[in-house]
C-alpha cells in the first residue's frame, strides 16, 4: 500500500511483479493498513507481507519471514533485535519499544522482541 508517496514505489513495485494498491492523499498508518488487508480478502491471498518503508527492515528477508506461515503460524512478526539488529535506533525508543514488548508478552503470552516492527507476515486466517 503507497499511502501518498510522489516517488517512484508504484512503478518500481510494478515492475518487480509486486501487487501494488495506492491511496491518492496520505491518510494515515491505520487507514493504509485496513486498505491492505481489505485488498488481500478480495484477492483472496493466502499471505501477505507488510514491511514499512522507513528502512528498518531488509526486504531480502521476506522469505524467511514467511517460513513459519509454511508451518502453521497465522502471524509472523520480524524483530529489529534478532542477530545483533537494531543498532541504529536511539535509546530513547528502545526503552519505549521494551516496555510495550514486555506487556505484549504478559498479555499475550508469548514471547516477542519487537512489537512495534512494521515488518509482518499475516496468513489467511490472520488476513
Amino acid at each position: 500500500m503507497d499511502d501518498g508517496s510522489s516517488d517512484a514505489t508504484a512503478e518500481i513495485a510494478e515492475a518487480l511483479g509486486a501487487y501494488w494498491s495506492g491511496m491518492r492523499r496520505n491518510s494515515g498508518y491505520g487507514a493504509a493498513l485496513r486498505s491492505c488487508f481489505e485488498t488481500a480478502r478480495a484477492l483472496g491471498a493466502d499471505r501477505m507481507v507488510i514491511i514499512d518503508s522507513d528502512g528498518q527492515h531488509d526486504a531480502s528477508e521476506i522469505p524467511q519471514l514467511l517460513i513459519p506461515l509454511s508451518n502453521g503460524s497465522d502471524l509472523v512478526i520480524g524483530s529489529r533485535f534478532c542477530d545483533g539488529n537494531g543498532k541504529n535506533i536511539p535509546a530513547y525508543r528502545k526503552v519505549g519499544m521494551k516496555v510495550l514488548d514486555m506487556a505484549t508478552n504478559v498479555a499475550g503470552g508469548a514471547s516477542v522482541t519487537d512489537s512495534q516492527s512494521g515488518f509482518r507476515a499475516y496468513g489467511r486466517r490472520a488476513i
